[in-house]
């Protein structure tokens, strides 16, 4: 800190960067069992197809399995616009398929079951992220144009599919942290295992 020599005193200078010190928490998406994820930010926290208890404001099923009883404030399964914590949900439904973009922390992330996913490919658009339930192995090269800065595959054909899509670079993390600012500039492919 500064010094005022004069009369010995300590000057304090306060910040001159607007969020300086919010920018350092990251916006997480974690895989927490098999089939459940959590994406976290700095003011609330989501779970996608939630089985047992977890705290969270609120919760999005993709599966589609009913309603399960986990005292979450918020359940989501359908189309719609949604807010939680200054999150932002909107989902959007095509036949049977679904899916979901959340804007959380200024990180667009689009969300769905790959299968649904592909039905609706000519409805989506980009996002920073894509996070894909790869529920089977079918075609996934249309998911590459949907992604900004990365593209997160989850499920049992998550690793044998980003070696399909022919990434040199594939990534294996438990958990996939960033800021806004942060977000790489070429698209990075991720595991999550």
């Amino acid at each position: 800190m500064p010094r005022n020599l004069a009369d010995n005193t300590t000057n304090v200078i306060p910040c001159q960067e607007t969020d300086c010190c919010v920018s350092m928490v990251y916006m997480e998406i974690a895989l927490l069992s098999k089939k459940t994820l959590r994406i976290k930010g700095k003011f609330a926290s989501l779970v996608i197809d939630p089985k047992e208890k977890i705290e969270a404001n609120a919760s999005i099923l993709l599966s589609g399995s009913g309603f399960p009883d986990l005292a979450i404030p918020l359940v989501i399964a359908g189309p719609g616009s949604y807010e939680v914590g200054g999150v932002k949900i909107a989902g959007t439904r095509s036949g049977d398929a679904i899916a979901y973009r959340i804007l959380i922390d200024g990180v667009g992330i689009l969300i769905g079951q790959l299968s649904n996913l592909s039905k609706m490919q000519q409805k989506l658009q980009d996002n920073n992220i894509v996070l894909a339930i790869c529920d089977e192995g079918t075609d996934a090269s249309f998911l590459g144009p949907l992604a900004k800065n990365a593209l997160i595959l989850v499920g049992p054909e998550a690793e044998s599919l980003g070696q399909l899509l022919g990434k040199e670079n594939l990534q294996v993390l438990a958990k996939y942290q960033t800021t806004k600012d942060k977000l790489p500039q070429e698209v990075e492919t991720i595991v999550l295992s």
